[in-house]
């Protein structure tokens, strides 16, 4: 090269140039062109330059020494030692089946003869189980895995599968056997073991029964040469029924090396007696039998292609085997389909514990039925696994599937540190991420975008919490980081009608300054509801029906960003202790496009106005009515450190109290002390005891804790017993016949009367405090303790004093204009709560003085149980005045929608959340009076009404429920309108009928008219009509989209004669079904 370029002469440099390797600084071969750089031996010399006419594969050994000259193989390995190397050699383990073969169809290792067993080689098995070896199949061009029919000269039990023939007759068979050329008779065998049915050529032609083949039925072949069938079909595997007797049948099941002893001991001597057939290179019959409980006779291979008489003792099935449909199976098989390693661990079992087994043509070990493969290699993207070979029946194993190796997803949370502590209800998790397309928290699906992604919202309770977060990528491959985060909440002490401003700041630290926006809402998380509260300009109208005012007052942009609210305490019925609130602190922006989102926990610890604790009563009413003197009072303190019971000090479990207590005969007032950091506070309960005999009192002329003006009041009342004896405080009063009087002196402030009534010597008791104030004041419409069923209640108060104006539970004030009366109404957005409630009526009187006064009620939602398709009814209390109610003639209650007050027709109470058009609809009967509590201090009667109905439609389902109202209208003889009252209640559907019925909507039972013709509109439930009678004349049925959804048929008729009474409708479905009803 250097002569060439030194040389005035370029021809020989412009050679060397077009031979294209001179002067390349890596060429394995300069001066001869190889562009592909071969080195089959990697000695660093291209073959180009290795290879010599004495070594011509460059394997560095003489073609007279190499065992496989022309391919290049430096360890000149030679697993059957024959004269030619394994590279060479298409039957490397010299078994005689080539190598290509035992891949592709026999599914053993060409690389050793004995892969399958270690008894035979893989050429002397036959996998096909029809007598032919591997070996003579490959050597007479048979096929090695379909069976082969062998035909010996003279008799042959044989059975061939009738689903290869068309006819599936005998003669068929002959046909298929080559005809009389080579078949001279085909025989069946019966259970007595006899010769059945023959078909037999004669020379001229076939004679006998040409019968039918039955499927897995042997068949004896009387054959004129040797001869095998050139054609094979592949015998099914099928249970077997054999009956009692000798069954001539094929053994489709078996499988290589499966002998006539193992059979017989599989089934066991009290089923099967012996096995019969005949010996396909011999000729002979060949037989294996029990003999005195000994297996005897010719142990002899079975084969899928011939006959056995089986003489059975017993019915047996021989089943099919079991297999799995692979031959194998892997360990975490879905696991492994996509993994994020360059290489895995492979493990499994075949179905027998024995066998070969190659995977991706590599031979694995077999041992026990298990195999493992360690670091079985994989490159990126898609690997076809090829697991193939044959269990030790022989029988197929294949299976291919492919491992996806792919590249996991990476991320990192950037929200939040493990170990973190925040006040939160609910977080944002955030973080970065690579190669990610999707990712989950907690089980919340969470928004990848641009690199960045976040999980909203993660909820957390008190204390510890574990966050997994799941990355997922390409083919779903997973990865999972933990965090624990630790919340509580932030705790405000809030006096009642007090506010305090709280700061909410975010939980995390962002890299540079973020300014929140105000919450769009506020969730208040109750002990038995929770409420969504939105927001109205810059506070959240729906907190009011639980007693809050919560306002948002500013925002801080900061790296940790925070808002400040405002939480006031509004109502009078506040359920004192702890209140829980969600307060959602956005950020948008936050991380790129994405939002951040905390909701930040607050608990609000609700004290009375003072700042002192209360109490919570579980074991009574207040007003509760006892049938024993003594009892346990039970409940709880809130937020209190001491608890006094008339004068004495009551031990506190964990702020629990149960306090024994002997009620005095009468009316009691159990007055109980509070304390909680100096401040007490004083609670009242009642409760009443009437025991048999002694006498009830009831004051009408004041009422509990209402106000009196003056230094003295006439006391007065009833006693039920007439001839008692009565005292108030101590001083006898005027008593005629069960009505008494007194005057009482008053003075400032509360007064505390004791009315004692004696009769025989037994003392019932009545208490009452009056409050001296400078204007009386006094409830005209409640009594005290009272149960209400309407959480709006009117409140009517009655003073001496001229009013400026005046409020209920701290309601809008109401001016009233130097009036005496009061008519008040506590508003939906603060209604009263279930249970027990405070009645506060606050009165300024023209001369800018003012009272306040006070009463005790129950508010009982009544829960009432609802029932469609069949008689029902519901059962309401009534409160009214008593001389109105002597002038009653019928109540009426709208339970749902009313419809038509004069039929009572009506729409039944819809589920929440549905439009009121939903209500199915029903009608209303005659209600009646079913309990009488008789008359209370101002002159009012409460009964139980019950009013009957039937829902006739059903488009609720059982559990609906509607929390809903409708009102009571009471009506006197005339029609008039005499009283009404709202009332809240709860319907919950429990039961919907399922038998067919009729429905007359336009009119009642025994209904009056005022004309000599009418007309009808019908229904039926749970039954389709398609025609129908009234009194046996055709009437119309058409089918209307009623208002409220349902599709409904309606039975229509008009001009009907009033005098034609009663009348009979009926009504008929296409399948010629009927329905009878009368009316009049």
């Amino acid at each position: 090269a250097f002569a060439a370029y030194s040389s005035s002469d370029h021809t020989n440099l412009l050679n060397l140039l077009v031979a294209g390797s001179a002067f390349v600084k890596n060429d394995n071969c300069q001066f001869i062109s190889n562009l592909e750089q071969a080195d089959s031996d990697g000695d660093g010399m291209g073959d180009a330059c290795d290879i010599s006419p004495q070594d011509i594969d460059g394997d560095g050994i003489l073609n007279v020494n190499d065992n496989c000259p022309a391919v290049h193989n430096e360890n000149q390995s030679n697993i059957d030692g024959d004269n030619i190397g394994d590279l060479c050699d298409e039957d490397m383990d010299g078994d005689g089946i080539p190598n290509e073969v035992e891949l592709n169809e026999l599914y053993t290792d060409p690389k050793n003869a004995y892969s399958w067993s270690n008894i035979i080689s893989d050429g002397e098995a036959d996998f096909d189980n029809d007598g032919f070896s591997n070996l003579q199949e490959v050597s007479q061009g048979s096929s090695i895995l379909i069976p082969n029919l062998r035909l010996m000269k003279g008799k042959n039990y044989i059975y061939y599968p009738i689903e290869g023939l068309s006819l599936k007759k005998a003669s068929d068979l002959v046909e298929v056997l080559g005809g009389a050329e080579f078949v001279s008779r085909l025989a069946t065998i019966d259970l007595a073991g006899n010769i059945s049915k023959e078909y037999t050529f004669d020379g001229q032609a076939w004679m006998g029964a040409n019968f039918d083949l039955d499927e897995y039925k042997a068949v004896i072949v009387d054959a004129l040469n040797q001869s095998i069938l050139p054609e094979s079909v592949v015998v099914a595997c099928k249970s077997l029924d054999l009956a009692i007797g000798v069954n001539f049948t094929a053994l489709p099941c078996v499988t290589s090396g499966d002998t006539a002893f193992k059979l017989l001991e599989e089934y066991g001597q009290d089923k099967v007696k012996s096995i019969t057939g005949i010996n396909v290179h011999s000729g002979l019959r060949q037989t294996a039998a029990f003999v005195d409980g000994e297996l005897s006779g010719e142990n002899f291979i079975l084969s899928v292609m011939q006959g056995y008489q089986l003489e059975v003792i017993s019915p047996l099935t021989i089943e099919k085997p079991s297999l799995n449909q692979f031959g194998v199976s892997i360990d975490n098989f879905d696991g492994i389909k996509v993994v994020t390693t360059s290489s895995i661990d492979l493990s499994g079992f075949i179905d027998t514990t024995s066998g070969v087994l190659l995977v991706n043509g590599t031979a694995v070990d077999v041992t026990d039925g298990r195999f493992s493969l360690e670091n079985f290699a994989l490159e990126e993207g898609e690997n076809l696994v090829v697991v193939k070979g044959r269990d030790q029946n022989g029988s197929p194993i294949y299976l291919e599937f492919v491992i996806q190796h792919v590249l996991p997803p990476t991320f990192e949370v950037i929200s939040h540190q493990n170990g973190q502590s925040l006040s939160a209800k609910s977080i944002t998790i955030a973080g970065r991420y690579q190669g990610a397309t999707r990712v989950v928290a907690n089980g919340v699906e969470g928004i990848l975008k641009d690199g960045m992604f976040i999980v909203y919202p993660i909820p957390l309770t008190e204390g510890d919490n574990v966050v997994t977060v799941t990355v997922y990528g390409d083919s779903g491959v997973k990865v999972e980081k933990v965090i624990h985060i630790t919340s509580y909440p932030i705790t405000v002490t809030l006096p009642a009608g007090a506010s305090q401003q709280v700061k909410l700041p975010q939980s995390v630290i962002f890299s540079n300054d973020k300014l929140p926006v105000s919450p769009q809402y506020v969730t208040y998380l109750g002990r038995d509801k929770v409420l969504k509260a939105e927001r109205y300009q810059t506070y959240y109208p729906a907190l009011d029906k639980i007693g809050f005012y919560a306002s948002f007052v500013s925002a801080e942009q900061n790296l940790t960003p925070s808002i400040t609210m405002n939480f006031r305490s509004i109502n009078t019925n506040l359920q004192y202790g702890t209140h829980q609130f969600a307060i959602p602190i956005k950020v948008t922006n936050a991380y790129g496009s994405l939002p951040y989102i905390d909701d930040v926990w607050v608990n609000i610890i609700l004290l009375k106005e003072n700042g002192g604790g209360a109490m919570f009563v579980t074991s009574h009413l207040d007003g509760e009515v006892e049938t024993d003197a003594d009892i346990r009072f039970q409940g709880y303190v809130i937020e209190a450190q001491s608890l006094k019971y008339q004068g004495q000090s009551i031990s506190l479990d964990n702020g629990f109290f149960d306090i024994p207590v002997n009620l005095s005969t009468g009316r009691n007032y159990l007055t109980f002390e509070i304390g909680r950091a100096g401040i007490i506070n004083n609670e009242v309960y009642r409760l009443d005891y009437y025991p048999e005999g002694y006498s009830q009192i009831l004051v009408t002329s004041h009422s509990h804790n209402q106000h009196v003006s003056g230094s003295e009041i006439v006391l007065s009342g009833v006693v039920s017993n007439e001839g008692a004896r009565l005292k108030v405080n101590g001083i006898d009063a005027l008593v005629d016949g069960k009505s008494f009087s007194i005057n009482v002196p008053i003075s400032a402030g509360a007064n505390w009367l004791n009315i004692a009534a004696e009769v025989e010597g037994k003392v019932s008791e009545y208490q009452l405090n009056v409050i001296g104030k400078k204007y009386t004041a006094r409830f005209t419409n409640l009594v005290d303790r009272e149960h209400l069923y309407t959480y709006t209640p009117e409140v009517n108060v009655t003073t001496n004093g001229a009013i400026q104006r005046a409020r209920v539970n701290n309601g809008d004030w109401q001016s009233i204009t130097d009036d005496r009366d009061i008519n008040l109404v506590i508003r939906y957005s603060n209604p009263l709560i279930e249970g027990r409630n405070f009645i506060v009526v606050d009165i300024e009187f023209m001369d800018n003085t003012s009272q306040k006064l006070i009463g005790i009620v129950y508010f009982d939602k009544q829960i009432l149980k609802l029932k469609a398709i069949m008689p029902s009814s519901v059962k309401v209390w009534v409160t009214m005045d008593e001389i109105k109610y002597s002038e009653v003639d019928k109540f009426t209650f709208d339970l749902g929608w009313l419809r038509n007050r004069g039929l009572g027709l009506f729409q039944a109470p819809v589920p929440d959340n549905v439009s009121s058009s939903y209500g199915a609809y029903g009608r209303m009967g005659e209600s009646k009076v079913i309990k009488d509590l008789g008359v209370d201090e101002l002159s009012r009667r409460t009964v139980l009404v019950e009013f009957p109905y039937e829902i006739f439609q059903s488009n609720m389902v059982v559990g609906d429920a509607a929390d809903t109202y409708g009102y009571i209208r009471v009506y006197d003889k005339s029609g008039e309108q005499i009283h009404y009252q709202n009332v809240h209640y709860k319907a919950e559907y429990v039961e919907i009928g399922k038998e067919p019925k009729i429905y007359i909507w336009n009119h009642s039972e025994n209904e009056k008219i005022h004309s000599n013709k009418t007309t009808l509109i019908a229904s039926a439930a749970n039954f389709i009509p398609s025609s129908a009678k009234i009194n046996g004349v055709d009437i119309s049925v058409q089918r209307n989209m009623l208002n409220n959804g349902i599709n409904e048929y309606l039975m229509l008729a008009g001009g009907l004669e009033g005098a034609n009474k009663p009348y009979e409708l009926k009504v008929f479905n296409a399948n010629g079904d009927s329905l009878t009803t009368q009316f009049s």
